[in-house]
């Protein structure tokens, strides 16, 4: 790894402002997504045509290792400079919060880069180093209760479609399967039906926009009624709007240009009534309304996330999904991405290894495509395409702690401020908890 110097000539603290500190630490942020996106797209087919092939050849333009120790050099230069800054406790807790995680991101890109261009085995342990401190590491024991549980999906499906072949290649393939003695947590019924009677009434003012002359809308009409949401409850010179990305397979949300993207490209086509409560939920009733009321604060982070909120923000919204339905039904992709983490972590040596095991597993259990499959390996391999990235355990670990939190509290007044109204924060850490009722009660 290249040598990383303090060389910022940062001017003296007496003569800056918070806002001013604030906009450097945002020149330190990297996206790691945009970073580590492949450029070469060409490269899932030939992989799935040549079982010879031990990963993807992929290519990815946009790692920058220059622009990774720059910001790190930045971020030194920030960091011994906080002692002499007149700032609060406050403000300089939130900037502590935003250095250390962009400090994260540019040294997982920076050891990404580094293993792509010499992959020794010092590259490879900086690389899980910063990779576990970034995003941290699926449970092994959930793993494998998530796996046995699919497993017994599989082969029952597999005995009823006569498919035991590929059942018995999946098995061989697996080897050694463990059985730990634990319970995952599974919401009970009751608060589940208790959410869906107030979520409903939550988001009963963005489900009158929905025409009911209707039962079926284009993707193009979705957009037009989220544009109608944001013409209706929010200020006139509001920036959020929605529109159709059409190359985009799912919806996403930009906080930075207050977009609501729709899939052009949807899988399932249109949306019936139901799927289009659960994306306006998702995207508009989640991902854009908890950025909404901190769009005047100083530090951006509560807008855009302050570090560390993923987990709970993903959880959420797709807890909101399951509140609408009204029913505790765990769609596939969440636990699927978590067990194809923990293949990657302890059960497989490489992206080819963990493909077939996942390739039979989905197949069999949910009937899945293998170009479903490949793009849930790759993202498990995302930036190395040999060694894991964990990003993705946040969906399934999100819903299940958010699910407990919500039982927990069920009963408390304040749930829907709480989940709502604390910005873009994970609630079930201290420090987030602590800086969203501080900033609430006097600003920061």
């Amino acid at each position: 790894m290249e040598r990383l110097e303090s060389t910022e000539n940062l001017e003296s603290a007496e003569q800056k402002s918070f806002d001013e500190i604030l906009s450097e630490v945002d020149e330190t942020h990297t996206s790691v997504l945009r970073s580590l996106k492949v450029t070469r797209p060409e490269a899932k087919g030939e992989f799935l045509s040549d079982p010879s092939l031990e990963h993807p050849n992929n290519t990815r333009d946009n790692l920058d290792p220059d622009d990774a120790v720059a910001k790190l050099n930045k971020i030194a230069g920030i960091e011994s400079s906080l002692d002499t800054m007149e700032i609060s406790d406050k403000q300089r807790q939130a900037i502590e919060l935003s250095l250390e995680d962009n400090k994260q991101s540019n040294l997982f890109i920076l050891a990404c880069a580094n293993y792509n261009e010499n992959p020794s085995e010092e590259a490879r342990e900086m690389y899980l180093t910063a990779g576990e401190a970034l995003y941290g590491k699926p449970d092994e024991d959930t793993f494998w209760v998530l796996f046995n549980e699919d497993l017994e999906k599989a082969r029952v499906n597999a005995e009823e479609q006569g498919m035991m072949n590929e059942y018995n290649e999946l098995t061989g393939l697996i080897g050694e399967i463990k059985h730990p003695e634990v319970e995952r947590f599974v919401p009970k019924s009751e608060t589940v039906s208790r959410m869906h009677e107030m979520v409903e009434d939550f988001y009963g003012p963005l489900f009158e926009k929905i025409p009911e002359d209707k039962d079926e809308f284009t993707i193009e009409e979705a957009a037009e009624i989220a544009n109608s949401i944001f013409a209706e409850f929010l200020p006139e010179d509001s920036k959020w709007h929605a529109v159709v990305s059409e190359n985009a397979t799912a919806a996403s949300v930009s906080q930075e240009t207050f977009t609501v993207s729709f899939p052009g490209r949807r899988a399932l086509g249109n949306y019936d009534r139901q799927s289009l409560k659960r994306i306006l939920v998702h995207e508009v009733g989640t991902h854009a309304m908890r950025g909404i009321p901190y769009e005047e604060a100083k530090s951006g982070m509560f807008r855009t996330g302050v570090p560390g909120y993923e987990e709970f923000e993903e959880g959420l919204a797709k807890v909101m999904e399951q509140a609408v339905d009204g029913e505790y039904s765990e769609t596939p992709v969440p636990r699927l991405r978590y067990i194809c983490s923990g293949l990657a972590n302890y059960k497989c040596g490489n992206f080819r290894e963990t493909f077939e095991i996942q390739k039979r597993l989905e197949h069999l259990a949910y009937g899945r495509k293998d170009t479903q499959v490949f793009d849930t390996v790759q993202r498990a391999y995302r930036g190395t395409d040999e060694l894991p990235n964990n990003k993705d355990i946040v969906y399934y670990n999100g819903i299940s702690k958010v699910w407990q939190y919500i039982e927990e509290h069920i009963d408390d007044p304040t749930l829907f401020d709480t989940l709502f109204l604390s910005g873009k924060t994970n609630f079930l850490i201290a420090d987030h908890e602590k800086m969203s009722y501080e900033i609430k009660v006097n600003g920061i």
